[in-house]
């Protein structure tokens, strides 16, 4: 099946997505990750809202609609095969300070969620149940007849998307050094192998990852130890401003390639790795070059557009300037240009 993945417009504007093309016998492994810092509230309750909509679109579609009379099909059939089996799981973008302590309170712990999938319900949403395992699933032995247009879906679909949205709200309370790809990769390999995500991905499915956070990506490389002063507010003359530093010291961080490479090396062929992105690109009405699928954007064109240069907000020098701008300062979004890359990089090798 072609399927955009829902389009959440929060001020963390636009969207990068890819195709999923499946039979439907074979089964989907969906990672969710949500950045869980102060600036993502609004974004959060997007997702709890719309995801829940793309579940019941993979597991029980709506009849398909002709385009002429806007009326569905008399034969009923629907826009496209049901997923039989899903697993779905999320991971926050909170990584603390890698181990580092730092010479005073940041915010950080020292390892945050690192990883791990996330399932405790949100006490602010309901009805949900009082715990939930590590990763939501189902499985079905039969194709679910169509749904009719603006319908719920079956009783056990509708249960699946109201887990979701019961455990997607994270909260706000983490770590401000978002490490949004190092986490999704330590989930999917590291994480599997020692057996703290053990279960959720298996080996014969497609693998679907979707990033929702609204700023760039700051997976700081441990290899070297003198990175992890990247954290410490003692560091502000050599280092620069703490809002800054992770593109003020691109060495500091992982080369995208290290995730172009872990996370395309989990599937044989790499049409079964599915990749969506909601990050801080300008709206498509502006950069049409930013948004859509990601065989369709231009990565280059994008990445050269004003709006998304990493430099300082001119009217707060310690602060980056946003690349997609809300009317409230708080909520504007700022340039995803690693996440650029890896779109760039992933389309060149499916494309």
């Amino acid at each position: 099946m072609n399927r955009e993945l829902v389009r959440i417009d929060p001020v963390t504007e636009t969207y990068v997505t890819d195709k999923i093309t499946t039979s439907g016998s074979v089964g989907v492994d969906v990672l969710v990750m949500v950045d869980n810092s102060g600036s993502m509230a609004d974004e959060q309750t997007l997702l709890s809202r719309n995801f829940p909509e793309l579940i019941r679109e993979l597991l029980q579609p709506v009849d398909a609609v002709n385009n002429d009379t806007g009326e569905p099909f008399p034969d009923g059939r629907a826009d496209h095969v049901p997923i039989k089996s899903i697993h779905i799981g999320i991971v926050s973008s909170d990584m603390g300070t890698c181990g580092y302590e730092t010479s005073e309170p940041t915010g950080c712990s020292l390892f945050g969620d690192d990883g791990k999938l996330q399932h405790i319900p949100n006490p602010n949403v309901s009805p949900c149940d009082s715990n939930y395992p590590a990763y939501l699933e189902y499985e079905s032995e039969e194709f679910p007849p169509p749904r009719e247009p603006n319908s719920p879906a079956l009783p056990e679909i509708e249960k699946l998307a109201n887990d979701f949205a019961c455990i997607a709200i994270l909260g706000t309370k983490g770590c401000g050094f978002e490490q949004q790809m190092e986490v999704v990769l330590k989930a999917l390999t590291v994480h599997i192998q020692d057996g703290v995500n053990s279960g959720f991905l298996r080996y014969d499915t497609i693998l679907a990852i979707l990033f929702v956070t609204d700023e760039e990506d700051c997976s700081v490389d441990i290899t070297n130890p003198e990175n992890l002063r990247i954290f410490d507010p003692a560091f502000d003359q050599e280092l620069g401003p703490m809002n800054r530093r992770c593109t003020l010291h691109e060495e500091m961080v992982y080369n995208v390639d290290r995730y172009v490479t872990g996370l395309t090396g989990l599937r044989d062929p790499v049409e079964d790795l599915v990749m969506g992105m909601i990050v801080g690109v300008p709206p498509a009405d502006k950069a049409p070059e930013c948004n859509g699928f990601i065989g369709e954007i231009d990565s280059s064109a994008c990445l050269a557009r004003d709006d998304m240069q990493a430099e300082p907000d001119p009217n707060n020098q310690e602060m980056m300037k946003q690349s997609c701008v809300s009317t409230d300062p708080n909520k504007g979004a700022y340039p995803p240009r690693r996440f650029i890359q890896l779109a760039q990089r992933f389309m060149a090798l499916n494309p």
